[in-house]
């Protein structure tokens, strides 16, 4: 395989294993429905941001071998934000179809009293990752960038809520196996959360 094609081959397995999951966990007949939709959408929306962190260790690592994928990164980022804003979308607009209530009260009411803290740890991430998405379009700015090791750090939150976020509450796809493949991917990120942030706070010393 040609270095140029890892970002998409880390695409491919990130999204067509929980895919696959979440189809045999319907004998391959999936349920078609906001609620049987919805929290696969959160799981592809994180998976395909960690393949972001993957490759962007490796091209810190290995400079002379790895180059910024400007098309991967691009549909990528979209596809995310696409993502990120239809998981809890369509939730929100089921429970205000249903129940007439309307978020954070709406997804509080999903859980059990016990999971209110995860549902928050979720809500307090889309925030972080949408200022994220906003900031990232000024990035050339002096002042963004004398900030963005702070940007890169809250980041870095972001995900790891999300994670736990999805432990705690996505045992509609995290199940059996793939809990193991979820921590595995989460294990992965923790030298490239090291390295980006560190590389980020290093940019933003230079100005």
């Amino acid at each position: 395989m040609q270095k140029q094609h890892l970002p998409w081959f880390l695409l491919g397995v990130v999204t067509i294993v929980p895919l696959l999951t979440w189809l045999a966990s319907y004998n391959w007949r999936p349920s078609i429905t906001i609620a049987g939709v919805f929290p696969l959408l959160g799981v592809l929306a994180w998976s395909i941001m960690a393949t972001h962190y993957y490759f962007g260790w490796l091209k810190i690592k290995f400079p002379e071998y790895f180059h910024a994928d400007r098309l991967y990164g691009s549909i990528t980022m979209w596809l995310v934000l696409a993502l990120l804003l239809l998981h809890p979308g369509l939730l929100a607009w089921q429970q205000f179809r249903v129940f007439g209530t309307l978020p954070p009260e709406s997804f509080y009411a999903t859980v059990a009293d016990a999971m209110a803290p995860f549902i928050a740890m979720g809500v307090f991430a889309l925030v972080l990752f949408l200022t994220y998405e906003a900031l990232h379009r000024f990035r050339q700015n002096e002042r963004i960038k004398s900030l963005w090791g702070w940007v890169s750090l809250s980041q870095v939150i972001a995900m790891t809520l999300i994670f736990i976020h999805g432990l705690a509450v996505g045992q509609t796809v995290l199940t059996g196996w793939m809990v193991g493949w979820w921590v595995l991917l989460g294990v992965l990120l923790l030298p490239a959360f090291y390295e980006i942030v560190r590389h980020d706070w290093l940019k933003q010393k230079e100005h």
